[in-house]
């Protein structure tokens, strides 16, 4: 699709936005083969009598005065005052925004607490670093914050993490309801299945993309979810159990092909 868009003559005004991280050579390589592989030296490529530019932006991670600034941003505080925070929270995350994010987040009114009398924010930066020492990546900051969720609430997340990084919420909550062995008018049963997806969806582990559709909200929160199942039995159960249940869906949707690879992905662990 991206080859056909950027070479398509008849397209005059378009912009294609393509991002990949390193080392994920399969989204670079539809990069390159849509673009790329037409591409001179120079970064550009002939469209009958047109050019068609590229422009490669590398995004870094963090440096420690822009950490500085979002920590002060965070805190309503000034640089000077955040800067000794800031400082070792650079040095524990070395600058992912991710990382960063949830690390500050997990700090904020257990470690990082609002005093009502000054109206200012407070630390004890020796605990601080004593709390993140045992903190070695965000995966552990990800499954601490996941197990203050109810069971039920990760229960969802799982089967969600199994079907794939974005997913059709109807399937999800359908084979959810299929494992509490209710039917898919029960009110009860949609209302405690509504309010848990609610609930994760306003901790952001989750988000609506449209079309009846959600993602995770990063793709270290499915990892963390996978890794958290484990291996055993009960983990290959479910699987097959989710596999079978996606091909049932899949004949519903008329051959979706995330559907399709994701019963096949998980009927071939669970069996």
């Amino acid at each position: 699709l991206l080859r056909s868009l950027s070479t398509d003559m008849e397209s005059r005004n378009i912009l294609l936005i393509t991002a990949h991280r390193d080392g994920k050579s399969s989204v670079r390589t539809v990069e390159e083969r849509s673009v790329g592989s037409n591409a001179g030296s120079s970064g550009a490529c002939p469209q009958g009598q047109e050019w068609l530019s590229q422009t490669r932006v590398e995004v870094r991670c963090l440096c420690p005065d822009a950490v500085n600034e979002l920590v002060s941003n965070k805190l309503a505080m000034d640089l000077a005052t955040v800067r000794n925070l800031s400082d070792l929270l650079h040095r524990k995350t070395n600058g992912n925004p991710y990382f960063l994010g949830e690390l500050l987040q997990s700090l904020l009114n257990d470690l990082i607490i609002f005093d009502d009398d000054s109206s200012v924010w407070t630390w004890d930066l020796e605990m601080i670093q004593r709390e993140i020492n045992v903190t070695d990546n965000v995966l552990i900051l990800l499954q601490r914050k996941l197990h203050r969720l109810p069971e039920e609430a990760r229960e969802l997340l799982t089967a969600a993490a199994m079907i794939g990084f974005t997913f059709p919420i109807e399937i999800l909550l359908g084979f959810v309801l299929c494992e509490l062995n209710v039917a898919s008018d029960n009110i009860a049963a949609n209302d405690r299945v509504s309010w848990l997806l609610t609930t994760t969806v306003e901790q952001g582990f989750i988000q609506a993309i449209g079309n009846g559709s959600y993602r995770f909200g990063h793709d270290k929160i499915q990892q963390c979810l996978l890794e958290m199942t484990g291996a055993d039995t009960d983990r290959r159960a479910l699987q097959c159990r989710l596999g079978w249940y996606l091909v049932g869906a899949n004949a519903q949707l008329s051959g979706d092909e995330t559907i399709v690879f994701s019963a096949a992905d998980n009927l071939n662990q669970g069996l």
